[in-house]
């Protein structure tokens, strides 16, 4: 049997080791030990040996901080990651099958400006999203139908599933830039004017009935 080396008082990166964790049961050898920032965590001695953590996160470079936006609970995240757009408490929710409708939305916000629009701004939330579909009273703009909320399965498109529009494509998602319209006039839309979507509809209408 190997002979367990004692690392009290050692210093491994940021941490000093304090003592052996002895309420720890498992056969890896836990020491508790102080971050520089005065953090104290139970740590397994050979992740300390081998360097395997260093810090307990304090410091990390460019980290940000910001609020889940669904809660307001304030959070970090490093500049190099996917921009969290939820704190883990929030994160069960979303999972929930009773879960607010309007969390997908921003899920599916933070996800397009993560892989298309890196640098857009986004400070909505849940709630904002709500009282912008009450405003709206859950109608498209273009057409007045009742638009359906956006599903977590999306194998299947709907024409009338709500969607985001930013009415001005050259601000990020904003209040007072953002609003709901049906699947289909959003994919027409794009980068157009509102003006230049309702021209194209009326002519693709009039075409229709006299060909």
């Amino acid at each position: 049997m190997n002979k367990l080396i004692d690392l009290s008082g050692q210093k491994f990166g940021e941490y000093t080791v304090l003592s052996r964790d002895n309420e720890k049961k498992s056969s890896i050898t836990y020491w508790k030990s102080v971050c520089s920032c005065g953090t104290v965590r139970s740590l397994p001695g050979v992740w300390l040996r081998k360097g395997t953590i260093k810090s307990c996160g304090c410091k990390m470079k460019n980290r940000v901080t910001t609020e889940c936006l669904n809660c307001g609970k304030k959070m970090e995240y490093r500049k190099s990651i996917l921009k969290k757009c939820c704190c883990f408490a929030c994160s069960g929710q979303y999972r929930s099958k009773c879960a607010n409708p309007f969390n997908i939305y921003i899920r599916s916000i933070v996800s397009r400006i993560k892989h298309h629009k890196p640098d857009c701004e986004i400070s909505l939330n849940a709630k904002d999203l709500e009282i912008q579909w009450e405003k709206q009273e859950g109608k498209c703009p273009f057409t007045g139908k009742k638009m359906v909320h956006m599903r977590r399965e999306k194998h299947e498109k709907n024409p009338y599933q709500a969607s985001i529009d930013r009415i001005n494509p050259k601000i990020g998602y904003i209040n007072g830039n953002i609003r709901f319209i049906s699947l289909m006039a959003n994919y027409a839309k794009h980068l157009f004017t509102d003006a230049e979507t309702i021209e194209f509809f009326i002519n693709v209408s009039l075409y229709q009935k006299h060909p």
